[in-house]
């Protein structure tokens, strides 16, 4: 009997179906490629996301040190709680006569804030804010068991480089115009900076903060440690004085060209900035707003209190001390005694001429001179806005400290 077999021979893929193969792998590597691109980019994000939050609580974290564990004034057995913290000074008391409030034995405290820009407003209804030309000056004094005092690092010389401390500094915050923008047609971006002096605590301190046996006085001597090349370094008493304070006061701003008293960067006269250190990059804003106690007395020109809601201001209870355009003053604001210089408190110095002298702390005439408001400083609110290259996103922290 002879079989018949049915031979199939085994046909193989067509030119179409190696094509769609193809294209179905092509299109799986580009998935898990745009997948592993995307990946990335979202570490790279969390990643900077993460430093940035890192570098505001570093800077909070300094804050804190310098306004909170440290006080700004020598201790004052007439005051309450011995007159340490700054809303222990009762401006808000003061006279058009100068009586009812005497400045602090040693130490100052001084705040720029000219009204702030609205940037926009939130779904709630909350203002974003900006400010570029606001500052904070004072003294801050570590407690006595401080185990890391304010240092800095001094070269006398034959006598070589040596590490100095202190527990008193004169320290400042404020802006520096780095010249870049967010991009074309942006916004500009600064550093927020933050400066340190050394000052003897009190004359039998100040030797401490002297050249040693043998050593030179170097040059950047006076902007690392405050002091006079032959009178030696100042103390909180002495550091009062607006003259022996680092650079900042408004007698050496010079007027932008928009007529206000107040430049958009405040300046930095040391071509090398000593004791001068970069807080932080790239920042779009540093604000200071305050909360006050008005001063009753109209003669002082202090006595509004800070806007409320129903003013606009959703910062409440805290607010701008005034209008950095005196010809054109925001209403609710307190002006200060001196038109020319609004928007400035200043715990100022007592000595001889502080109430009656050309440049009157406390005087009620508009004459040229330094008149800051007579008001009870509470708590200061602080908001830096930071805007992140990377990312292309902005980033607000905002810090509240009861004084």
């Amino acid at each position: 009997m002879i079989r018949n077999r049915n031979r199939h021979r085994r046909g193989g893929y067509t030119l179409v179906e190696v094509m769609v193969a193809l294209g179905l792998s092509v299109l799986t590597m580009w998935i898990l490629a745009e997948a592993f691109r995307i990946g990335l980019e979202m570490i790279g994000q969390a990643r900077a996301q993460a430093q940035l939050m890192t570098q505001l609580s570093a800077v909070g974290n300094i804050l804190h040190r310098d306004l909170v564990v440290a006080h700004p004034f020598l201790p004052d057995d007439n005051r309450p709680n011995r007159g340490l913290r700054l809303s222990d000074q009762r401006l808000d008391r003061l006279t058009a006569s100068g009586q009812g409030w005497t400045p602090p034995p040693g130490g100052f405290f001084r705040i720029i804030s000219p009204d702030s820009t609205i940037v926009q407003t939130d779904s709630e209804g909350l203002n974003i804010y900006s400010a570029t030309n606001h500052a904070l000056h004072f003294t801050a004094i570590l407690p006595d068991n401080d185990s890391d005092p304010y240092h800095v690092q001094v070269d006398y010389g034959p006598a070589g480089i040596q590490v100095v401390q202190s527990r008193a500094a004169e320290i400042a915050y404020f802006l520096a115009d780095t010249g870049n923008v967010t991009g074309a047609g942006g916004l500009p971006l600064y550093n927020l900076m933050r400066r340190q002096r050394l000052v003897a605590v009190d004359d039998n301190s100040r030797a401490k903060l002297w050249a040693p046996s043998g050593g030179v006085v170097p040059v950047n001597y006076t902007s690392l440690i405050a002091s006079d090349l032959v009178k030696g370094p100042w103390t909180l008493q002495e550091i009062r004085h607006p003259s022996r304070r680092l650079p900042l006061s408004p007698v050496t701003i010079p007027v932008s060209p928009s007529g206000s008293p107040y430049p958009l960067v405040l300046p930095v006269t040391d071509a090398v900035n000593y004791g001068t250190d970069i807080l932080l990059s790239n920042v779009l804003s540093f604000e200071v707003r305050v909360n006050w106690d008005p001063n009753p007395d109209l003669a002082l020109n202090s006595s509004l209190p800070p806007r409320g809601l129903a003013q606009g201001n959703t910062e409440f209870p805290y607010d701008n001390l005034g209008s950095a355009n005196p010809s054109q003053p925001i209403p609710g604001l307190n002006l200060g005694r001196n038109s020319t210089l609004p928007a400035t408190f200043d715990t100022w110095h007592d000595e001889t001429g502080w109430t009656t002298g050309p440049n009157a702390a406390f005087s009620t005439s508009n004459s040229p001179g330094p008149l800051p408001l007579a008001i009870r400083v509470k708590g200061i609110q602080i908001t830096i806005r930071v805007f992140d290259p990377k990312t292309r996103s902005v980033r607000q922290n905002t810090w509240r400290f009861a004084l």
